[in-house]
């Protein structure tokens, strides 16, 4: 299994916060494309959004008061991240 080190830059505070979000192989650092990436509050979560060829995700927004961010991709090891 890999993991997925996911790197997260807060752009914007409000209701909904916004993060620059890319998905990166820990070993190569290459993008990885198609990476679940959600937002969770408890047992709440955002939808679900799939990173791009370059391992982003285009404009995700994330709920006010989200605690974590889960990113999944067959072949790798889920990975929980929280936000601050």
């Amino acid at each position: 299994m890999k993991y997925l080190p996911l790197l997260l830059c807060v752009v914007g505070l409000a209701s909904c916060e916004t993060y620059v979000v890319q998905v990166v192989d820990s070993k190569s650092r290459n993008p990885v494309p198609g990476a679940g990436v959600r937002a969770t509050q408890g047992d709440i979560s955002s939808p679900t959004y799939l990173t791009d060829a370059n391992g982003a995700v285009p404009e995700p927004t994330v709920p006010g008061g989200a605690s974590a961010l889960v990113v999944a991709k067959d072949g790798y090891v889920t990975k929980t991240v929280k936000l601050r």
